[in-house]
C-alpha cells in the first residue's frame, strides 16, 4: 500500500508541474539569432561544485553564444561567481535528507515556488547534475523546461525527457560531463569530445586582482618573503570522518621543514574556517617549524591564498579541490571517500592522493563513502585517523622535487591569474 501511495504521489507531482506548460517546444519558435538558454542545476557543496565547473567551459565550447544559469546552494555561490562562462547565478536552499526535508509532502511548497520563478527564464534545456535528487529532476519540469535532462534513477526520471543510465564506477567530473555532453545531444548538437581529461576540460576558479592582492598584503603583514617556499595545511573537512589526526599534523610539518630548512627557506601556512581555529591552533603549537595561521572570510580570498602557494596539504575537503582549481599541487588524505570517484582533477603529475588502508570493523565495503556518522560513533570509523605519517612526508618531498642528496632550488616566479582555459 505505501508503495502504490508513493507512485501515485509522484504520478500526480508530474501532472502538477506540467500545469500552464506550453505545449509545442520552445525551441521550434525560438530566432537564430537567439540565444540558447540553459539551466544546470547543482545542490552540493564547495568541493562538488568546483568538480562540475569543468561542464561550464564545455558547454561554451560547443555553443559560444548560449546562455548558462546555474542553480547552486547559498553557500557555493562564490565557486560559480569566479567562473567567467557562467552568465546567470541563481541559489536556492535546496531541501535536504539529513534535515529531513526532502520528503515529498515537506519540500513540495519550495519546489512549486522555484519552479514558478525559474519559468521567468524561459529555459530550452535543463539538467540535473546531481544523481540521487529526484527533487532536482521535478524542478525541471515545474520550470516548464521542453528538454529535461538527468539520470534515470527511481523517482527522478519520470520528471525528464532524457534520462541517462546511471554509470559504473568513475570520476564524478566524468559523469557531469556525461550528463551535458546528453543535454548537448538533446538540443540537436555533437556529443563532448572524448576522453573526458582534466587537460580538455580543466576546473576553473578565477580570483580577482583585489583578492590577489589581499593575499600579498596578508604575507606581508606576517613576514613572509617572495623566496620562501610556501607550504598551506587545511586539515578541516565537511565531515569529521575525514579528518587525520592532530598528531599526525604536527609529525609532517615538523618532519618536512627538518628535511627542507637547510637548503631552502619554506614556511608553513594554516587554513580553516572560525570553528576550525582551535585545531589550527594546536597545530601551530604543536611544531617548532614556522607556521603561521592566515584567516579568510570569503571563497575568493581562501582561493587567492591557495593560489599563491607552492603546495597545498589536507584531507578530502572542498578546499583542496579549489586548489586543483587554481593551478596549486596538492597532498591529500583519503579515508571513506573513493579517491577514484572524488579525487582531484587535475594533471596527475601535481597530485598525490594517499589512501587508506585500514578498514573499519563496522563497514562492509572499502571505501564506504560513508560521511554522516555521528561523533559518538567515530572512534569505529577510523579508516582516515590510522594513515601513517610515512607516506605523507614522501609524497610531499616528492611533490615538492626534493631529493635527501641534492635540494633542487625553487623559483619564486609566480605566474599571473589564469583562467585555465588558454
Amino acid at each position: 500500500m505505501k508503495q502504490v501511495l508513493h507512485r501515485m504521489f509522484f504520478w500526480l507531482l508530474r501532472l502538477v508541474g506540467s500545469i500552464g506548460m506550453p505545449a509545442s517546444s520552445r525551441l521550434a519558435s525560438r530566432s537564430n539569432s537567439s540565444a540558447i538558454r540553459i539551466l544546470l542545476v547543482h545542490p552540493g557543496h564547495l568541493g562538488s561544485v568546483v568538480l562540475a565547473t569543468p561542464v561550464l567551459h564545455a558547454i561554451k565550447l560547443c555553443l559560444p553564444d548560449s546562455h548558462i544559469s546555474l542553480l547552486v546552494a547559498p553557500w557555493a555561490k562564490e565557486v560559480v561567481e569566479h567562473h567567467p562562462d557562467v552568465d546567470e547565478v541563481l541559489t536556492c536552499p535546496f531541501p535536504s535528507r539529513r534535515e529531513g526535508t526532502l520528503h515529498p509532502i515537506k519540500a513540495l511548497p519550495l519546489l512549486w515556488q522555484t519552479g514558478r520563478q525559474l519559468r521567468q527564464g524561459r529555459y530550452d534545456l535543463a539538467i540535473n547534475l546531481r544523481r540521487r535528487f529526484w527533487w532536482g529532476a521535478a524542478l525541471l519540469l515545474f520550470a516548464h523546461a521542453p528538454l529535461r535532462v538527468g539520470w534515470a534513477v527511481p523517482d527522478a526520471e519520470r520528471f525528464l525527457t532524457t534520462a541517462v543510465p546511471r554509470p559504473q564506477r568513475q570520476h564524478v567530473t566524468i559523469s557531469f560531463l556525461m550528463i551535458v555532453s546528453a543535454g548537448l545531444q538533446a538540443l540537436g548538437y555533437p556529443a563532448l569530445d572524448e576522453p573526458y581529461t582534466a587537460e580538455r576540460y580543466p576546473e576553473v576558479f578565477v580570483p580577482d586582482e583585489q583578492e590577489r592582492q589581499w593575499v600579498e598584503t596578508s604575507l606581508q603583514d606576517k613576514n613572509i618573503s617572495t623566496d620562501e617556499y610556501v607550504v598551506i595545511v587545511h586539515p578541516g573537512s565537511g565531515a569529521a570522518v575525514k579528518q587525520w589526526r592532530l598528531e599526525g599534523w604536527i609529525s609532517c610539518i615538523s618532519q618536512i621543514y627538518q628535511a627542507m630548512s637547510a637548503t631552502s627557506p619554506v614556511q608553513f601556512i594554516l587554513t580553516g574556517s572560525a570553528h576550525e581555529r582551535p585545531l589550527l591552533e594546536k597545530i601551530r603549537q604543536g611544531t617548532e617549524a614556522p607556521t603561521t595561521i592566515i584567516p579568510t572570510s570569503t571563497t575568493g580570498q581562501l582561493a587567492a591564498l591557495l593560489q599563491r602557494a607552492d603546495l597545498v596539504l589536507g584531507v578530502d575537503s572542498g578546499p583542496l579541490h579549489l586548489a586543483v582549481a587554481v593551478g596549486t599541487p596538492t597532498v591529500r588524505i583519503f579515508g571513506p571517500t573513493d579517491p577514484q570517484t572524488y579525487g582531484p582533477w587535475g594533471k596527475v603529475e601535481q597530485h598525490t592522493v594517499i589512501t587508506s588502508t585500514s578498514r573499519c570493523a563496522s563497514c562492509v565495503e572499502m571505501p564506504c563513502n560513508r560521511l554522516d556518522i555521528p561523533l559518538s560513533q567515530l572512534a569505529k570509523h577510523d579508516c582516515t585517523q590510522r594513515v601513517p605519517e610515512g607516506p605523507v612526508v614522501a609524497a610531499t618531498l616528492k611533490q615538492i622535487g626534493w631529493h635527501e642528496e641534492k635540494a633542487c632550488q625553487y623559483p619564486r616566479v609566480h605566474a599571473e591569474a589564469s583562467t585555465g582555459l588558454d
